[in-house]
């Protein structure tokens, strides 16, 4: 007639006067509660009654006591004493491991009770105790399931009337009250937070609650706890016990992210959905391996070595594929402190940009990859790759973990080996990147590294090549410029103007301001415009020693490439200018520096190997020794040319006006100031114009003793400069004066001295051999004055020249005014004053103008004997000098 039924663990436990549940009773067919005792040292404990236990006695109704004790005994003495009954009840609860789409595996149990899972491993899966059972069973058990793959837990009460969905990471981590998300619970369908806790060194947590955490117990929400604990049981008690499930769960419908940005990528590293980045900590070198290797769904963190694979390009993505980006190699690798690196595309932007990354020395979390800057992308999900297990890992939490992916991607070049006319070698490469080539050689071609046509930085010696042109080209050829050989390599220059040819910005010749100093390793800097101006506007085309600034065009542009080539200048042959017969002795290519030579054209300088108008070496050969007396001065493309007497260019002079026969500016003879200096080695300076002049004119045609400067402008104008020599025998030209029939009878060479001879031209003074040359020592032939109609007095070179009469020229006058027929100053008849007087062995004194007016300097003087020295200009400038008679 009194009887309850209790739970066990409503009867177990240790309490005093403490309220326990009762199923049903006597009294009352539901659940109630009822105040008992179990008391440590208190052998007639429990006290169990079907009321509270201060009135159960009176009314007969406790109905269990121990240790013989005769208190509480009336309902004994009055209903035929006392039993105690057990049982195993079945309980009809349904399936928990279907909950939420399915897929759950029942890892830990605790059966209802005062006290929660004996386990103190907060959840990470190492401990084992009990004998595995159901969801349901009797005892507490748990198995390991550290090494189990799972992504997501299940938290329930035996009866399924309690649960939530956690992602693992969002149980697993240190917090204190903090919010952590639910994917979904038996009061809301929809992922939300609550606040739980899973603190260091407290073996009771995590507690995990299906609304927040205080208060949670009141409704019987708190859905696990450890190490046995007795508090917050209500789910326990009310619900047939708490399980833990585990499940891996990933979407079905997943993209392939190696088919993003045009695909061809290979998995070769992931990291699962949670709250930590890749153990790795290799700072992305790819020398790391852990794991077995899977695939992008992957429940565990893997990595493959793919630090010998070859490759351009990273793709780091999300899971989902919703947050991707992608870099090439040389753009993640290097060390940078929150330094811009360059991003090819990005599910944030689809065009190239740049972002502020962390890749340092000894920081083993290294690199940190974000779409957008560091410290902006960190607290916005933009984080893409971290390592070392380190945090910030919001898009592994929402986006499915995080992979990386490389590929190698051939750039899509065009060949500039066809720029401007095609014939180029390609000598030296840099991949993009952030640093320029390695070689220290300032290119000068000297150094070879590297496997040629390869990936990485490569070079060939080039040093001992013929060329005379560089082109220097970005990866893709969009960016280029050719300049000369001599405007790159020769001499020192700092912030100084040097000579291109052509580029992609300008299709005519320019300048622009480079380096190229003798202690910078990382000289020379290339660029298309000002140095100053480039740098920031990507057209620095060449820089050494992987240096790591102005390298935007190797970013930008698939790296640089310098290439070099020959090209054969299309000029006129010197040596046939003014009828030929030159011989080339003395050249300088074009470039910043005059002839090696400080002979001061003496012939005396020799270096080189001979070669052509347009060689690429300077060269001199002796010509001190050989029979020559005319110079002629060109530029190598001989658009620029003069010819001048070698005894006008020989001498001191200093801004002296010298005679030349003629020049490519003027056809006949004239006279240009010039420069020829005692001990000044780059003297002669030799014009086209007056020096001054020819200075701004760019037509200085002659320097010595490597002088630079202005006075190079015309060497880089017209491929260089030459000196010819030759000997030009006059009398063929003077024999064709008036129409020709002249007999040259008597010559003087150039020198200081005039006709030894002493005759007054009657003809009888014979000395000498006769030549044909003007160098020839004086020689005078026998000839008949009587017979001779007319004379013809000129100079060595037939620049000054006069004709007279037989009768003009003989007997006696004292600066009486002479016929002349015509000369060099004059092409009619006129009459000049000249002297031949008796005993004056020094006359006749011939000349174009009258004797009294000539300027000795003018050359005006054409003939004078008795070896005199005086008047003697044409003697000196103009090869001598010569008679001749037509009869």
């Amino acid at each position: 007639k009194k009887w309850l039924v209790a739970k066990k663990h409503s009867v177990y436990g240790w309490y005093s006067n403490a309220p326990r549940w009762i199923e049903k009773s006597s009294r009352s067919g539901r659940r109630y509660q009822a105040r008992w005792y179990r008391r440590k040292g208190a052998r007639e404990d429990p006290w169990i009654s079907v009321t509270n236990h201060h009135v159960a006695n009176s009314r007969a109704e406790m109905v269990y006591g121990e240790g013989g004790h005769s208190g509480h005994s009336k309902s004994i003495r009055k209903h035929y004493g006392a039993n105690v009954f057990i049982r195993q009840k079945k309980i009809k609860v349904p399936n928990c491991a279907k909950l939420a789409g399915g897929g759950w595996k029942l890892v830990r149990h605790v059966p209802e009770g005062r006290r929660w899972h004996p386990a103190t491993d907060r959840l990470r899966g190492t401990q084992a105790y009990g004998r595995k059972g159901s969801q349901v069973s009797s005892h507490a058990w748990s198995i390991r399931f550290n090494r189990i793959p799972f992504n997501e837990f299940l938290f329930a009460t035996g009866d399924c009337k309690k649960w939530l969905v956690a992602k693992r990471h969002s149980v697993y981590g240190w917090y204190v009250n903090a919010h952590r998300w639910i994917v979904q619970s038996s009061v809301k369908k929809r992922p939300y937070r609550a606040r739980w806790y899973r603190r260091h060194r407290a073996p009771q947590d995590p507690w995990i609650s299906i609304t927040e955490f205080a208060g949670a117990d009141k409704h019987s929400h708190i859905v696990y706890g450890g190490r046995s604990g007795p508090w917050h049981t209500g789910a326990v008690r009310n619900h047939v016990g708490a399980n833990v499930y585990i499940r891996f769960k990933v979407p079905r419908n997943l993209p392939d992210c190696s088919k993003l940005y045009g695909g061809g990528w290979r998995l070769v590293r992931h990291v699962p959905e949670g709250n930590h980045w890749h153990p790795a900590r290799d700072q992305l070198r790819g020398t790391q391996a852990y794991g077995r290797k899977g695939n992008a769904k992957s429940p565990h963190p893997w990595s493959v070595r793919f630090d010998k694979s070859r490759f351009n390009e990273f793709l780091f993505a999300s899971g989902d594929c919703k947050v991707w980006l992608v870099a090439k190699k040389w753009s993640v690798m290097g060390w940078y402190n929150n330094a811009k690196r360059r991003v090819e595309a990005s599910s944030w932007r689809g065009r190239p940009y740049h972002a502020r990354w962390y890749r340092r020395h000894r920081n083993f979390e290294d690199p940190w990859v974000s779409l957008t800057d560091h410290h902006y992308g960190a607290g916005r999900g933009h984080m893409i790759y971290g390592e070392n297990r380190a945090g910030y890992a919001q898009v592994l939490r929402k986006h499915f973990g995080a992979n990386v992916f490389i590929r190698h991607k051939a750039p899509a070049r065009r060949t500039c080996k066809n720029i401007q006319g095609g014939g180029w070698r390609k000598v030296r490469h840099v991949p993009a990147g952030y640093k320029w080539h390695p070689a220290t050689d300032r290119l000068r071609g000297t150094q070879s590294y590297g496997r040629r046509g390869g990936d990485k930085a490569w070079s060939l010696k080039f040093h001992k090549s013929r060329y005379n042109e560089f082109l220097f080209a970005t990866g893709d050829c969009k960016k280029w410029l050719i300049a000369p050989k001599y405007s790159v390599v020769q001499g020192w220059y700092n912030n100084n103007y040097r000579q291109i040819t052509k580029s992609s910005w300008r299709n005519r010749p320019y300048l622009a301001r480079w380096y190229r100093r003798s202690g910078s390793k990382e000289d020379p800097w290339i660029s298309i415009r000002n140095h100053g101006y480039s740098t920031s506007r990507g057209m620095v085309l060449y820089g050494g020693n992987r240096i790591t600034v102005h390298t935007q065009a190797l970013r930008s542009h698939d790296g640089a490439d310098v290439y070099i080539r020959y090209k054969k200048p299309r000029v006129k042959d010197c040596s046939k200018v003014d009828g030929g017969g030159w011989q080339l002795v003395r050249h300088v290519p074009p470039g910043y520096f005059w002839h090696k030579a400080r002979d001061q054209l003496t012939g005396h300088a020799s270096y080189g190997i001979p070669g052509t108008q347009t060689s690429l070496q300077p060269f001199s050969v002796r010509f001190a020794h050989k029979k020559f007396n005319e110079f002629m001065f060109a530029t190598g493309d001989c658009k620029k040319w003069l010819i001048a007497p070698r005894s006008s260019v020989i001498g001191w002079y200093s801004n002296g006006r010298r005679d030349a026969l003629k020049s490519s500016i003027t056809s006949g003879p004239h006279k240009i100031r010039w420069y020829r200096r005692q001990r000044q080695a780059h003297d002669p300076l030799i014009g086209l114009r007056d020096y001054h002049s020819a200075l701004r004119t760019a037509d200085i045609l002659y320097a010595g003793n490597r002088i630079g400067g202005s006075l190079t402008r015309s060497l880089r104008a017209h491929y260089g400069a030459n000196v010819y020599i030759r000997k030009k025998v006059a009398a063929l030209a003077c024999q064709k004066l008036d129409g020709g029939r002249w007999i040259q009878v008597r010559h003087v060479p150039a020198g200081l001295t005039w006709h030894p001879a002493k005759d007054f031209l009657r003809g009888t003074a014979v000395y000498g051999k006769k030549s044909k040359s003007i160098t020839a020592p004086a020689w005078s032939v026998r000839f008949d004055h009587r017979q001779v109609k007319e004379f013809l007095f000129a100079s060595g070179d037939c620049t000054k020249w006069l004709i007279a009469p037989r009768k003009s020229v003989y007997g006696w006058y004292k600066g009486k005014r002479r016929y002349i027929k015509k000369s060099s100053v004059s092409g009619r008849a006129y009459r000049a004053r000249w002297y031949r007087r008796k005993g004056q062995w020094t006359d006749p004194w011939i000349t174009t103008r009258d004797f009294e007016k000539v300027k000795v300097g003018k050359g005006n003087i054409l003939y004078a004997g008795g070896g005199i020295a005086a008047g003697t200009t044409v003697v000196q400038h103009h090869s001598g000098a010569d008679v001749y008679v037509r009869y």
